[in-house]
């Protein structure tokens, strides 16, 4: 049979509480929600100003000037001989 007394006592680990482990998990989003608010905050368009141009295929192709001469015959893309 097994004699529980033969094991050895064990004293709880020291550690933090749910308790204290809630309370430091919600200050911590706290301040890490504030600190992000500061900077959304400084990234929010504000009036009078405008958003960088954002280069896209047409701005690519005003850019060069040219246009695409290019033959795209698929047989002739696909002729390996």
């Amino acid at each position: 049979m097994f004699d529980t007394s033969l094991l050895a006592k064990v004293a709880p680990l020291p550690g933090p509480t749910t308790d204290q482990l809630r309370k430091h998990s919600k200050r911590s989003l706290r301040e890490r929600d504030e600190k992000l608010a500061v900077l959304l905050a400084d990234r929010t368009p504000r009036r009078g100003v405008e958003a960088p141009a954002r280069p896209g295929r047409r701005g690519k192709k005003t850019t060069t000037g040219k246009p695409d001469t290019h033959d795209y015959s698929e047989t002739e893309t696909r002729d390996t001989s």
